[in-house]
């Protein structure tokens, strides 16, 4: 999960598969995603102590704002760095500058 958003259509899925008693092996080969990734998502739930019921009953922003712990570190790094472009924004106007 490290790099990449978390899917909103992948979580659902996976949730109301997992409701039905699939494995992880399972609802990873029928998303077509790696197997860890399901693992990922699995653990996550588990560690919320949250059951696939209530998990199936939040809205899409919900469930993505349990998500959003984990990638503090990231956001945090994402905006520093966003605070920068301008800056480079203009350096890349003067004479003699490649990207």
């Amino acid at each position: 999960m490290a790099g990449q958003r978390i899917d909103i259509m992948e979580l659902r899925t996976s949730i109301a598969l997992k409701l039905k008693r699939f494995s992880n092996r399972k609802v990873a080969l029928i998303l077509k995603i790696n197997r860890k990734t399901v693992d990922g998502y699995i653990k996550r739930f588990t560690e919320l102590g949250i059951t696939y019921e209530e998990l199936n009953e939040l809205c899409e922003s919900d469930l993505n704002d349990l998500f959003t712990e984990e990638s503090q570190t990231e956001k945090q790094r994402y905006e520093e760095l966003s605070a920068l472009f301008p800056s480079f924004k203009k350096e890349l106007t003067k004479p003699g500058c490649t990207l």
